[in-house]
């Protein structure tokens, strides 16, 4: 992710980072980061929206983040969302 300012707009509950492999097919990064969060309810599409916009894009496999409650999942790219 480019920028990482959207963090300060949601709850981290748990980070996870681990070493870069050849399975993540993502070798121009040494360490990867995922973070489960919360995200309030009337904030989610501008998070969305935000994390949308700041995915890198300039690689093949590009990165996604997605997040989801009992009534709605969102997948999230560079520029789309699901």
């Amino acid at each position: 992710m480019g920028d990482k300012s959207v963090l300060s707009r949601v709850k981290i509950i748990s980070t996870k980072v681990e070493e870069v492999t050849d399975r993540y097919q993502t070798l121009w990064v040494k360490i990867w980061t995922l973070h489960k969060v919360e995200v309030e309810p009337s904030l989610s599409s501008e998070v969305t929206e935000q994390i949308s916009k700041s995915q890198n894009g300039n690689h093949l496999h590009g990165w996604y983040a997605d997040y989801k409650n009992e009534q709605i999942h969102f997948v999230i790219y560079r520029d789309k969302i699901f």
